[in-house]
């Protein structure tokens, strides 16, 4: 049987096995502002609210009572298929009772068609939200909204037309993080706008007001970003946007915009945690609130996180060919809590929480600046929600390199030198892309195995890492295939063994069951590996669309060394990143009654060495679905060790073969 790392083994990911938004209204009340309860945090059950409520704020904010807010609205897929996650929002901003001193203006595009019925696709189109409904008040000829010349064209318009005391932006569309920008236009080929064409129109904007947005804001995915906060510092008071995925049906506009009509005093940081605690309301509702993230920023303070940022940047380059100091910085950023996808089926999008990396980092490392950082970003970070996969979320996120694509290097090799940070961070990027390459093309082995894989007296399979690769190594995981005929069938991969990281001895806790979901084995992918929990992604077809179903595993009790029990939840489905344009899909749908879900995997060919896909049997949701752990059917098993190295490269040992007959016992031959 052939060996393929995983990265590349599973391109397109899933095949298969078989064993036998957010739309709804919400009621809202406005929250008060500046309590006893200010600078804590309270738990809810399913997640964490940040009461930050600086007093700091008031030296900067706004204090007129006019308010005028533009709406870069770009359709895209998400209004031209399904039920119209665009017009949701639509209607929700027309169910609004506007104050005189509130108006509310969109740029309709980008969309082959709008559920609006008023709304022309074939037209960049301007209105204004009133009293049940919204009136046309500009029509351009149709160009992309990806294009930075569209956006500068409609907020110059905005703000020449109907200019306010205070004045917001939001982009509504997907968002692919620091590398994608946000404001793909299905229309013109998924062109989307990246942070330094943001700020190439932003700059000329801002040329024609006479004074800063008080806040700009994003209903996409994984804008809240390090990068993009201090890309928009200089035109804006606060910066809305969130770390994680967001669900289709986004922000609750008819919370947010009644609360600025009945309050236009409110300044951009109010307003923000408006727009947070709404949103994760609406996300409670559809049962999407475990991924949901969504911090207000304070952009008058970011410069202070950037150059806290400086200083460890400077320390991360000073010391990147130092293997030990840069294998803890690489650990730190796996173990860190991370955004948006990464497994080969889902993508990858490289966004790490920028407090949890450098406190992950600094566990075992005493990096220049990290605690100044720290302390910054707690500043910036005005308020912020988070469901409870999140809890160490710190409100920015930050491109980190762990997995990085064809896509991202000519992005990092392009825009991101406009938008970038620190310059220091930026060659510490570069070195370690050039020093992945280098060890990939190195004719000496980077992980060295000391003792080939064997079987002991009890029917261990085990074997042993040179210990000085061990500074190199990541993560070590195993590999499973069911051998069907002249075919290998790929299950998955997982982290259940047990690893001496002072000796390099590794031994596998093999207990002859899989994971199944509503009976058949699926393939598992682990996409975040936490101490109280472990996120996997499972491939699917869902309805005739491929997919990926979120599962999450919960320890019983994370604190016992010995308790090993625990339980799997279904979050929802994802179906990933775009890997041409590194767009991410904002969909998070939760799998309901009447469903049809067809489990994938992918089978590698014994002789060709090729993969396709294949189906399981496909089933109808009736009720919850059922994950649990099964005992293996009778057959043969190949198994392998795999090494994960600082760069994320993969090394496979030699395979074993656990048979097990119709009685469940299993026999392991090396």
């Amino acid at each position: 049987m052939t060996k393929k790392l995983l990265c590349f083994l599973l391109a397109c990911l899933v095949a298969v096995f078989c064993l036998a938004g957010c739309a709804e209204e919400t009621d809202y009340t406005e929250p008060e502002m500046g309590t006893e309860e200010d600078e804590e945090y309270y738990e809810e059950e399913d997640g964490y609210v940040d009461e930050d409520i600086s007093e700091d704020v008031a030296d900067h904010s706004s204090t007129g009572d006019t308010w005028s807010i533009f709406i870069y609205l770009c359709g895209t897929d998400l209004e031209s298929e399904g039920a119209g996650q665009a017009t949701i929002n639509i209607d929700e901003l027309k169910q609004v009772s506007y104050n005189e001193n509130v108006n509310i203006f969109a740029q309709t595009g980008g969309t082959y068609d709008w559920k609006t019925e008023d709304i022309d696709p074939d037209y960049l189109q301007r209105w204004q939200f009133v009293d049940g409904g919204m009136e046309l008040l500009d029509e351009q000829e149709l160009a992309s909204m990806g294009d930075p010349q569209t956006l500068y064209d409609f907020l110059a318009w905005g703000a020449a037309n109907h200019p306010a005391e205070k004045m917001g932006v939001v982009f509504w569309n997907h968002g692919g993080g620091t590398l994608s920008g946000s404001e793909f236009d299905e229309v013109f080929d998924n062109d989307g706008l990246s942070l330094a064409e943001m700020e190439q129109a932003m700059t000329s904007v801002s040329e024609e007001m006479a004074d800063t947005f008080e806040f700009i804001g994003f209903d996409t995915c994984l804008m809240a970003t390090l990068e993009n906060a201090h890309m928009l510092s200089p035109f804006g008071k606060y910066l809305v946007s969130s770390e994680e995925v967001e669900p289709g049906g986004g922000w609750d506009y008819l919370a947010w915009g009644q609360y600025l009509s009945e309050n236009p005093a409110a300044t951009g940081a109010e307003l923000g945690q408006v727009i947070c605690d709404s949103y994760y309301a609406k996300c409670e509702q559809s049962g999407s609130d475990v991924f949901a993230t969504l911090s207000v920023v304070d952009l008058s303070m970011v410069e202070l996180v950037v150059a806290a940022f400086d200083t460890v940047a400077n320390d991360l380059d000073a010391n990147i060919n130092d293997a030990e100091y840069f294998a803890e910085v690489s650990r730190g950023a796996s173990r860190a809590q991370s955004y948006g996808a990464d497994t080969p089926g889902e993508g990858y999008t490289n966004q790490v929480d920028l407090g949890n990396l450098v406190q992950k980092a600094s566990e075992n490392l005493d990096i220049d600046g990290a605690a100044e950082l720290l302390s910054a970003l707690s500043d910036a970070v005005f308020y912020q929600v988070a469901g409870s996969i999140h809890a160490n979320a710190s409100g920015l996120s930050v491109f980190f390199p762990m997995q990085v694509t064809e896509y991202d290097r000519e992005a990092l090799d392009g825009d991101y030198n406009d938008i970038v940070p620190s310059t220091a961070y930026k060659s510490f990027i570069d070195q370690t892309l050039t020093n992945k390459v280098e060890v990939e093309q190195a004719e000496d082995e980077f992980i060295v195995i000391a003792k080939e894989p064997y079987i002991d007296d009890g029917g261990v399979y085990q074997f042993t890492i040179d210990p000085d690769s061990l500074v190199h190594v990541e993560e070590v995981t195993f590999a499973l295939y069911l051998e069907s005929g002249d075919d290998y069938l790929y299950l998955g991969s997982d982290n259940d063994l047990d690893v001496d990281w002072d000796t390099g001895h590794v031994m596998d806790n093999f207990r002859g069951v899989w994971p199944t979901l509503n009976g058949q084995y699926v393939s598992f992918y682990i996409v975040e590996n936490q101490d109280e929990f472990i996120v996997y992604s499972v491939p699917i077809i869902l309805n005739g669309e491929q997919t990926n179903l979120r599962v999450l595993w919960v320890w019983d009790d994370p604190e016992s060394e010995t308790n090993y029990d625990g339980h799997f939840e279904v979050i929802g489905t994802w179906s990933g990143v775009d890997s041409e344009t590194g767009m991410s899909s904002r969909e998070i749908f939760q799998v309901a009654d009447g469903d049809e879900i067809t489990p994938l995997y992918y089978v590698e060919d014994g002789e060709t060495g090729e993969f396709t896909l294949v189906s399981g049997v496909s089933f109808i949701v009736e009720g919850d679905l059922t994950l649990a752990e099964e005992d293996l059917q009778a057959g043969d098993y190949w198994y392998a060790f795999e090494i994960i190295d600082v760069y994320g490269n993969v090394t496979s040992t030699d395979y074993a073969i656990i048979s097990i007959d119709e009685n469940g016992e299993m026999i392991i031959e090396a």
